[in-house]
């Protein structure tokens, strides 16, 4: 299959290491430019810097902290948006944190933010057998 996503802006979460990180380097490598989202700020860097290409960008966020999440997801979004792929990748236990520590778990946190949710409203969420949902539009 020949997926050329030329053009195409991509949020990754959970990026800078693992699955999250190899999914970045897949669609760079298919043409698309990516926002990696993740709360180390040095691997945000060092990630965003080993990628082909123009024009990526990093956001350094923490989905244990949702207000501090959405307040710079929102921003990122309103500046270069729109997006057109949404891969939600948070660690599953620091949700599970979250909601340990009284914090709600409701389908801002696990996409992230009302703004990219709403990117990706035409999709409905795929959840995997840690309960992370993800949505994509292509």
């Amino acid at each position: 299959m020949n997926l050329d996503l030329t053009g195409r802006k991509a949020i990754v979460c959970g990026s800078t290491q693992g699955m999250g990180r190899a999914t970045a380097e897949e669609l760079v490598s298919l043409g698309a430019t990516v926002t990696l989202v993740a709360r180390n700020e040095e691997s945000l860097t060092a990630v965003r810097d080993s990628l082909a290409g123009d024009g990526h960008q990093a956001v350094c966020a923490d989905f244990g902290d949702q207000d501090m999440l959405k307040e710079r997801i929102n921003s990122h979004v309103q500046r270069h948006g729109p997006f057109h792929i949404l891969v939600n990748n948070p660690e599953p236990w620091r949700l599970e944190h979250h909601a340990r520590r009284g914090g709600e778990l409701g389908e801002d946190a696990l996409s992230g933010s009302g703004a990219v949710r709403d990117y990706g409203e035409q999709c409905p969420p795929r959840h995997d057998q840690h309960g992370a949902a993800a949505r994509a539009v292509l």
